[in-house]
């Protein structure tokens, strides 16, 4: 196979029309060049969308317990730092949820909005699924698969099936 696992996602970021990342209490693993997947997804998605305008970047942080919060391990303070700097950037929105079902409700918004603000066709350029950073190739399916599904758990596992087809 040769080369970094990493790089053939960040060739799917390079040719994506949306990103999705969605946090809680870890970041991932090293990728060799930066500390986590989550890092060098967004770096790349960032690069390419200050260039280019596209891909368009939904970030979702889920609401971390206080007891974590105020005790934070390694891979929470590294979630907690990178929602910090996004914050003080102040260059992208992002939403923040609960539970799966509020993710559930304001996933479904966002796509909305997305696909209304798409041209026709769309829904057939892009794929990839790696841990919580999602990249989608055909956004049809998963339109889908949220309005079908009675919550994000089975979302979360159709991503997967989606990936292994």
């Amino acid at each position: 196979m040769g080369g970094r696992p990493q790089e053939k996602i960040n060739k799917d970021l390079n040719n994506c029309e949306l990103v999705v990342i969605i946090l809680w209490m870890r970041c991932g693993v090293t990728t060799g060049i930066y500390s986590s997947g989550i890092e060098e997804e967004f770096t790349v998605a960032k690069k390419r969308y200050n260039e280019t305008k596209k891909p368009e970047i939904h970030l979702f942080f889920r609401d971390i317990p206080d007891d974590r919060r105020l005790n934070p391990d390694d891979h929470i303070s590294r979630v907690l730092k990178f929602k910090a700097e996004i914050e003080s950037a102040k260059e992208l929105l992002f939403s923040r949820y609960e539970n799966p079902e509020g993710w559930k409700k304001q996933f479904r918004i966002q796509l909305n909005n997305w696909f209304d603000r798409q041209p026709f066709g769309i829904s057939e350029k892009l794929k990839h699924v790696d841990g919580m950073a999602l990249v989608y190739k055909n956004l049809g399916w998963l339109y889908e698969q949220i309005n079908d599904y009675d919550n994000a758990e089975k979302v979360y596992e159709a991503y997967a099936n989606c990936y292994k087809k």
